[in-house]
């Protein structure tokens, strides 16, 4: 990633950086352009081609600079005889999404011992942890000689590059974190072989953290690691070349206790709690509101009471009638979809085998005492013994194979003519079990009456993007005279000859929110599951 030059009087730009996804856009030049000759004469193919944007070209940082690698690039005449040059581009958060978690990632892919890698901690540690050693079996030469011991092929670059032994030096790095002032919520990683993407994704959005890829040149004033920078001071922290940094970030809002790790084991047991019990609490209150504090159905009840529930966002956009900084809002109410849950399938193990075994069982008797007599069976097995292999599980999945919940609140409020009945199939299948129950609280969610909320907002009124806020901020925003709270979502600069530099600014994604039960539940099912790996070695090893 080295300067080749800079481009100006471009035609468009539009480009675009999503919280959880890789943000893409595209460029539009001039086939005059100077670039358009080195393309066609200089560049191969298979040529690696990045590009970077400031969007305040006067006050330039890596904090808000956009950074991507061009993915395609066209050659266009128009239909008015003129030359352009277009650029695909995709923002270098796609570098996460080919990062792979290994499952021993210190070992060769040909060995790997450990079966699993697992990770307990808090979120923003263990995330960074995993992927510095993942992006250490790539660059660091150690390891990058050990990782490909098979392929020789691949020792020159990390054997013939010496600065490669500093971390600083990579060029995609992990942002440090500082394992003891963390305090994300506690998690745990459990993966082999899995995208980073993939496999951090859902635990990210249930801690409030996301992951971002900052590009840094050796122009900008500060490091890209201010949490080393405090421990070993600026200078040292600084990368020795131009590089992109994974950045894993806490934009929860969360306040902590102590201001340390601790604070990460706390956050977790009141939110589980939380999410078990508050739904429950809110429901009988008002099974369609919505809390104005956190735009969930489940207030913070627990992590009220500690002195931990998430703070309300300083950044407000208030929806007056002059120069409102609302560009565009939408509040979507969507109706129940069905009363009645039906799961199922397949009867429970236990019942299939009791059902079994008393067919079987009275055939043999019948048997006995068709040769015998009753009370008589002293002697052999009669002759033609096993008359009871007749039944081979025929009336297996006939009895309670299916469950039904209908919930008498949408039964009250809906009405005779509300939607009837949905049948969900999630969990394998299998009515009267936990998977079964949990089955139907999922089919329960999904057709439950909700609202989502979506908001667009003016750069600069009041606040100035980057500058006051950021992509994560947890903001405030009002629709129908009520402030209700999301993350900003996703920023797109864009500008043309006729359109000025403009940002679009996204709060929340307008979609569904996610089943806190079902949170509680996964949240659950990782930890347990990483105790059984941990301590069942036919699992781990």
């Amino acid at each position: 990633m080295d300067f080749i030059g800079q481009i100006a009087g471009e035609k468009s730009v539009d480009v675009q950086t999503q919280l959880h996804e890789t943000g893409t856009g595209s460029i539009v030049l001039r086939g005059s352009d100077w670039i358009n000759r080195f393309l066609r004469t200089d560049v191969r193919s298979n040529d690696d081609l990045n590009i970077t944007i400031d969007p305040y070209p006067n006050n330039r940082n890596w904090r808000w600079r956009w950074g991507g690698k061009v993915t395609a690039v066209r050659n266009v005449r128009t239909e008015a005889g003129l030359h352009e040059l277009h650029f695909d581009v995709a923002e270098n958060r796609e570098h996460w999404k080919h990062l792979y978690f290994a499952a021993t990632p210190f070992m060769p892919p040909e060995f790997q011992p450990i079966k699993a890698w697992v990770l307990p901690g808090n979120t923003r540690t263990i995330v960074s942890a995993t992927g510095f050693l993942n992006l250490a079996r790539i660059f660091w030469p150690p390891l990058g000689v050990i990782d490909n011991f098979v392929n020789p092929g691949a020792w020159l670059k990390p054997l013939s590059d010496a600065s490669l032994w500093s971390p600083l030096n990579w060029p995609i790095q992990m942002q440090f974190v500082n394992p003891f002032t963390d305090t994300s919520r506690f998690s745990v990683i459990a993966t082999r072989w899995s995208p980073a993407h993939d496999t951090c994704q859902g635990m990210l959005k249930d801690a409030g953290c996301n992951v971002r890829a900052y590009t840094w040149l050796t122009e900008d004033e500060d490091s890209p690691h201010p949490e080393l920078a405090a421990l070993i001071g600026e200078e040292a922290a600084r990368p020795g070349r131009n590089c992109i940094i994974l950045a894993v970030e806490d934009a929860s809002g969360v306040v902590g206790l102590t201001g340390t790790a601790i604070d990460g084991a706390v956050n977790l047991v009141a939110t589980t709690a939380d999410d078990l019990i508050s739904e429950l609490l809110y429901s009988f209150n008002d099974a369609d509101a919505i809390d104005p504090r956190t735009n969930q159905n489940a207030p913070p009840y627990v992590r009220d009471m500690l002195g931990i529930a998430p703070k309300l966002p300083s950044i407000v956009f208030r929806d007056s009638l002059e120069q409102s900084p609302i560009k565009t809002s939408e509040r979507a109410i969507f109706k129940s979809k069905a009363k009645s849950i039906l799961v199922g399938g397949k009867s429970p193990g236990w019942v299939n085998q009791l059902q079994t075994f008393g067919i079987k069982y009275g055939l043999s008797q019948f048997q006995v005492v068709h040769a015998y007599g009753l009370g008589e069976n002293t002697g052999p097995a009669p002759v033609g013994s096993g008359l009871e292999e007749i039944y081979q599980g025929q009336f297996d999945n006939m009895l309670l194979a299916f469950m039904r919940y209908t919930d008498p609140l949408r039964e009250i409020a809906a009405g005779d003519m509300g939607y009837l009945e949905y049948f969900t199939q999630e969990g394998g299948g299998t009515a009267y079990t936990i998977s079964a129950a949990l089955c139907t609280r999922q089919g329960h969610w999904k057709t439950r009456p909700y609202q989502s909320f979506r908001v667009s907002i003016w750069n600069r009124r009041p606040y100035n993007i980057f500058y006051d806020f950021d992509l994560g901020t947890r903001c405030l925003f009002e629709i129908d005279g009520l402030l209700y709270t999301d993350q900003c979502s996703a920023i797109r600069m864009h500008y043309d000859e006729d359109t000025p530099k403009t940002f679009d600014i996204t709060i929340g994604t307008g979609g569904d929110m996610e089943d806190p039960l079902g949170q509680a539940v996964r949240t659950i099912q990782t930890m347990w599951n990483a105790v059984g790996t941990l301590f069942g070695s036919n699992d781990l090893y």
